[in-house]
C-alpha cells in the first residue's frame, strides 16, 4: 500500500539477489537457512502483489494462467539445470551463481514494468473505500475459506512434487534420472494446464474448472495408487499435473472477485501464507507416514487432501446473494 507494486517488485529482487549471493559462497548452515528465508520472503512479495495485479487487468483468467504457468515452468527448468551441472561435475553453488544473473535481469525488468505503479498510484487507484465498503474483518468468511482452499491445494502440490520421485525410486525401482523425470512431468503438466486457464474459464467458468478438474485429479490419483508400473506412473504424473495446475490461480481469481479492491493485497497475502503452511505440513506428514507404512501411503494423504479441497471449493465458490452478504457484514 505504501510502496506500490514498484516497491514490492524492488523488495522482491533485493531479497532474491541477496539470497543468491549468499548461497553462491558455500555458506555455513545458519547462513544457508537465512538465505532460503530471504528467497521465500521475495516469493511472498511476488505472490501477494502480482496475483492481485493479474486479477484486475484485462483478461485476468489468461494473465493469471500465464503467471502461474511460468512459475511451473521454473519448477521444470531449475531442476534440469541442476541435474546438468551435477552431471558435468560442477558443485551445487554454481546453480546460484547462474541465478544471480537471472535475478539481475529480474532487477531490471520488474521495476521497469511497474515504473508508474508507486504507492501514490496504488492508493489512488485501489485503496479508496466506498462509504458502505467493509474491510478485512467484514470479509473474513471468503478469506478464511480461500485460505483453507490454498492450504489444501499447496499440500497436494508440494506432496506430489516432492515425494513422487522418491516413490518411483523406492517402490518402482526407477533410476535416479527416471525418478526425477516423474517430477518434471508433473510440473510440465501443471505448466500446460495453467497456460490453458484462460480458454477453459471462458468455456466452463472458474467454479466449473475446479469441480471438473478436481474430480478428474482424484480419479487419476486412484489409478496411480493401484498400479505399479513405471510407464503409466510417468503418464499419470503429467496428467495429474495438468488437471491440478489451474486450481490455484482459479482460487485467487475467485477470491479477488468477491472482495473490494482496497483489501485485495492483504487478503491474498493472508491466503498465500496459509497455503505455504500446507506446503510445509503435508510433505512432513507424508514423511512420517512413509517411515512407518511405506512411501506408497503418500497417495492416501494426497487423496484425502484432494477430497477436502473439493468440499471447501463447493462452499467457497457457491453463488452468493451480494446484498445479503453486505447486510451481514455490517
Amino acid at each position: 500500500m505504501h510502496l506500490g507494486r514498484r516497491g514490492a517488485s524492488t523488495l522482491t529482487f533485493i531479497a532474491h539477489l541477496v539470497a543468491a549471493v549468499l548461497l553462491s559462497t558455500s555458506p555455513s548452515y545458519a547462513i544457508t537457512l537465512t538465505a532460503y528465508f530471504l528467497a521465500g520472503m521475495g516469493a511472498g512479495f511476488c505472490d501477494s502483489s502480482f496475483c492481485t495485479w493479474a486479477a484486475n487487468v484485462t483478461n485476468p483468467d489468461k494473465i493469471s494462467g500465464l503467471i502461474h504457468g511460468s512459475y511451473s515452468m521454473g519448477c521444470v527448468v531449475g531442476p534440469a539445470i541442476v541435474a546438468a551441472l551435477a552431471k558435468a561435475g560442477y558443485q551445487w553453488q554454481t546453480f546460484y551463481r547462474i541465478m544471480i544473473i537471472a535475478f539481475a535481469v529480474e532487477a531490471l525488468a520488474l521495476p521497469a514494468a511497474f515504473r508508474h505503479d508507486d504507492g501514490l498510484a496504488y492508493r489512488s487507484g485501489t485503496h479508496q473505500k466506498a462509504p458502505d465498503e467493509v474491510g478485512l474483518a467484514g470479509n473474513r468468511k471468503p478469506i478464511m475459506l480461500c485460505g483453507l482452499y490454498c492450504f489444501l491445494y499447496v499440500g497436494v502440490e508440494t506432496s506430489m512434487g516432492g515425494w513422487l520421485a522418491t516413490y518411483c525410486a523406492r517402490d518402482l525401482h526407477a533410476t535416479p534420472s527416471v525418478a526425477a523425470l516423474a517430477t518434471s512431468l508433473f510440473w510440465t503438466g501443471q505448466m500446460l494446464g495453467r497456460f490453458m486457464l484462460g480458454p477453459l474459464a471462458k468455456l466452463v467458468g472458474l467454479r466449473g474448472i475446479v469441480l471438473l478438474f478436481g474430480c478428474i485429479s482424484i480419479a487419476l490419483q486412484l489409478f496411480l495408487r493401484w498400479q505399479e508400473s513405471l510407464t503409466p506412473t510417468l503418464c499419470l504424473a503429467a496428467a495429474i499435473g495438468f488437471v491440478t495446475g489451474p486450481l490455484f490461480p482459479s482460487g485467487m481469481l475467485m477470491l479477488t472477485r468477491r472482495l473490494p479492491k482496497s483489501i485485495h493485497v492483504p487478503a491474498v497475502a493472508i491466503t498465500c501464507s496459509v497455503g505455504q503452511i500446507g506446503g510445509a505440513g503435508a510433505p512432513f506428514i507424508i514423511g512420517l507416514v512413509a517411515q512407518t507404512s511405506g512411501i506408497q501411503r503418500m497417495f492416501d494423504v494426497v487423496l484425502g487432501l484432494s477430497f477436502s479441497l473439493l468440499l471447501v471449493w463447493l462452499w467457497f465458490s457457491r453463488p452468493q446473494d451480494t446484498s445479503k452478504e453486505t447486510s451481514e457484514a455490517h
